[in-house]
């Protein structure tokens, strides 16, 4: 007959243990999922957004571009052919050549021979041309161009190496070559420069949590990862929350109202 007899509740609290380490991984799933379910769904709309916009830009082209494949510029007739025309040709050309001779006081002889190589290429240019006037005129297209992406790797590595250079700007009162007079002054400086930067009017309006994302994913891919951005072991793009001071920094660049 076995008893399992457990005096001192060692096997009581260690369960306890593990009921409340799993409640604990539970809960911090559960934050996970919504705070990367809410980012995404900026993300996206945010996708979607600009491609509506992108599209319309095309549409616009593509409209312009009609118009003016579609009527002569001279004499805005409508009687428009496309054509193809010859713009110009090149040969190229290798080879060698060689003379053999021989002879004697009453006897020569000689032969020659040569290897010659020829390509050539032809451009041509497909054309609107008018049948009244006889005017040509080149094809307008109009091209569906993507815009600026400020959640790409690179992009998010312009904004964590700009705040990177701030928090390591140091000034030395002794050394001739400083251009500035004190550290406010310089970081001021370079506040002033950075901000100037086309890409920081993207970040202005977005929260927090979405400039953390950007903060994120570069830190994810650093191998220089900087202690004052406190990214933690287990962090990604998702998880990470700036510390308040980085944030202070990123606020300054991208001249933030609040």
């Amino acid at each position: 007959m076995k008893f399992n007899f457990d005096i001192f509740g060692i096997k009581a609290k260690r369960k306890e243990r593990e009921a409340r380490r799993l409640a604990e991984a539970q809960a911090a799933r559960q934050r996970y999922q919504e705070r990367k379910r809410m980012i995404d769904d900026y993300l996206g709309e945010f996708k979607r957004n600009k491609f509506a916009k992108e599209w319309q830009k095309y549409e616009e082209g593509k409209k312009k571009a009609d118009e003016s494949n579609a009527t002569c510029p001279m004499c805005h007739s409508s009687n428009v052919v496309h054509k193809v025309v010859r713009t110009k040709g090149e040969v190229h050309g290798r080879g060698s050549s060689h003379l053999f001779s021989s002879g004697w006081l009453f006897n020569h002889y000689a032969s020659s021979c040569s290897d010659l190589q020829l390509d050539s290429s032809l451009d041509t240019l497909p054309v609107n041309k008018c049948n009244d006037c006889g005017h040509e005129w080149n094809i307008m297209k109009a091209e569906l161009r993507e815009s600026f992406d400020p959640f790409s790797s690179i992009h998010s590595d312009w904004v964590f190496h700009a705040i990177k250079k701030y928090i390591e700007l140091d000034f030395d009162p002794y050394d001739k070559t400083e251009q500035h007079n004190s550290l406010e002054e310089k970081q001021d400086a370079f506040i002033k420069k950075e901000s100037s930067c086309f890409y920081w009017d993207y970040y202005r309006e977005m929260p927090r949590y979405v400039l953390d994302y950007v903060v994120g994913k570069a830190l994810v891919s650093c191998t220089d990862k900087d202690k004052a951005f406190k990214f933690g072991h287990g962090d990604d793009e998702y998880s990470y929350v700036m510390p308040d001071a980085i944030f202070e920094v990123l606020k300054k660049l991208a001249k933030m109202k609040c």
